[in-house]
């Protein structure tokens, strides 16, 4: 809980990591595009701490992505949807920050998604009937 600063280029560099937990710290700065890098990436939480600025598109190429926490940072700007790509996502939370937009109807994409944890941000629209596709 005491780690601080922006997340250090050369863990962009570890394309065999599986596992990145850094929930719970007081880290900073953006999300970088360059985290699209870590190909075998199963796991990322980073909730909890004052990350800001926008879903880089480059999640998108994160395929083994199971489980992805942003909540409680200050991320902004809309879902990009490339995120919808991650068909392999079983866990979403990415509540209590300044997320906006719409919820795209390619949320129906997500078919093994359990949990969607959007609450605390200022999406507006309609919830999309394609949730309803998600098994």
């Amino acid at each position: 809980e005491d780690l601080t600063g922006a997340i250090p280029e050369e863990f962009y560099h570890m394309e065999s990591l599986a596992y990145l937990e850094l929930g719970s710290n007081a880290l900073s700065g953006t999300i970088s595009s360059r985290i699209g890098r870590l190909s075998n990436l199963e796991w990322l939480s980073i909730f909890g701490n004052s990350f800001s600025g926008t879903l880089p598109t480059t999640l998108s190429n994160l395929t083994s992505l199971t489980y992805f926490s942003a909540s409680r940072n200050d991320l902004t700007g809309p879902i990009p949807d490339k995120f919808y790509d991650l068909e392999s996502l079983t866990s979403l939370k990415i509540q209590e920050n300044a997320l906006t937009g719409t919820i795209s109807t390619l949320v129906g994409q997500l078919r093994s998604l359990g949990w969607f944890g959007i609450g605390g941000n200022f999406f507006t629209g309609t919830i999309p009937t394609e949730l309803a596709e998600i098994e």
